[in-house]
This record gives structure tokens, sequence and C-alpha cells, in this order.
């Protein structure tokens, strides 16, 4: 499961077969109302959304072992600077989202 920034990136996902759910980085939790359930197991260490931008700081989360990398990619994109981050974060497992 992928929490989705916007509708359109949540209909990406489904698309493509990923589930998702739409969570607006806005969304706030209630600690009474949702809690970590100990009987699924963790995927993943953490989770970075970002675009492929020079201004976003990727190197930040280079010493984390087992990252989820969520991104898109498309027209806009660079892709030697996505080849590049892809290259610092080796331990991740990278999930595009393409739009052309």
């Amino acid at each position: 499961m992928i929490l989705a920034n916007n509708k359109l990136q949540q209909e990406a996902f489904v698309a493509r077969n990923i589930k998702s759910i739409l969570f607006n980085q806005n969304a706030i939790v209630d600690e009474r109302l949702f809690e970590v359930s100990p009987n699924v197991p963790k995927r993943f260490d953490a989770v970075y959304n970002a675009r492929i931008n020079p201004v976003k700081r990727h190197e930040l989360a280079a010493k984390v072992e087992n990252l989820a990398l969520i991104t898109i990619v498309d027209a806009g994109t660079d892709m030697q600077l996505f080849q590049n981050i892809r290259c610092l974060l080796p331990s991740s497992t990278c999930c595009a989202v393409c739009r052309w």
C-alpha cells in the first residue's frame, strides 16, 4: 500500500496495479485512532516520496538500509539526475510512476 499525495498520483498508482490510498500531506493522524500493528511485518525502514529535482535532498536517505523511494518520472525528469540518485541510494526499492 502506497500513500498518494494527490488524486492524480493515486490514479497513476492504481493504473499500474499498485494499491494506493489518497493521504494528503496535510492529514492529521490521531494516535488514539491509529496504531502500529505488531502482527504486520515491516517492509521498509523508511519511505521517501519526492520528485527527482536538484533541490530535493535525496542524499539524506543514503544511510537508510531498506528504503522505498517513490517518485514520478515524466518528460521533465532529468534522467541523469535520476540515475545519480539511484546510485546514491543503492539499497532502495524504487517505485517510479511514469507519466509521458
